[in-house]
């Protein structure tokens, strides 16, 4: 039996440092996403002051008068959309990419809409499209060389920059030299050994 059911998937920040790309679809249908080869389309969806209540109102109608939870595509579209977007930081990636087109202007309002919209809803079975795409954007974050890039950049790369003004943290930006130098080492290693064989 297919499996039906996605209980997790990557945050748009996490599947970013991981290395994942997004970009805008030129699809007008809202639900057509890809993704393939660490690209990642998803058609613009434009959120303004009206969309909740819009949204909310087509939840209820699949919640009400759908009966075969996979079919409503709506109520998958948000699940996932809710797991993709977990803070601002998520939000204003895809705003970047022109993957929302954001009227409210507040990037934590979009966050929070989306996290809440399908709050008391019936959970669907899910189509076997998403259930594809969950599992390889899943896939692709816990790819091990994948999973590495995005620890060393959350750890060794972005961190220095945001507390490059604090007081009393010249240890992390230790770290990070240390890190980069561990790295550079190691591929100077690999090269001399390669070198060494060809001999």
């Amino acid at each position: 039996m297919a499996q039906t059911k996605i209980e997790h998937v990557y945050s748009v920040s996490e599947l970013s440092e991981a290395g994942l790309v997004f970009e805008v679809s030129e699809s007008k249908c809202l639900l057509d996403w890809k993704f393939k080869k660490g690209v990642f389309k998803m058609p613009c969806f434009h959120i303004h002051d009206a969309t909740e209540r819009y949204m909310r109102n087509i939840l209820a109608f699949e919640e009400c008068h759908i009966s075969d939870t996979s079919s409503r595509y709506i109520s998958q579209y948000f699940i996932i959309l809710d797991f993709l977007i977990n803070t601002e930081k998520d939000v204003r990636i895809l705003v970047d990419k022109k993957i929302i087109a954001n009227s409210m202007g507040d990037a934590n309002m979009v966050a929070t809409m989306v996290n809440t919209l399908c709050k008391n809803i019936t959970i669907p079975k899910f189509n076997s499209h998403y259930v594809s795409l969950c599992h390889g954007l899943n896939g692709f974050y816990e790819n091990p060389r994948n999973k590495y890039k995005a620890i060393f950049v959350h750890e060794y790369i972005n961190t220095p920059w945001k507390i490059l003004l604090q007081k009393n943290t010249p240890w992390k930006i230790a770290k990070t030299i240390t890190a980069v130098l561990l790295v550079l080492f190691t591929l100077i290693q690999a090269i001399c050994s390669i070198w060494s064989l060809v001999k």
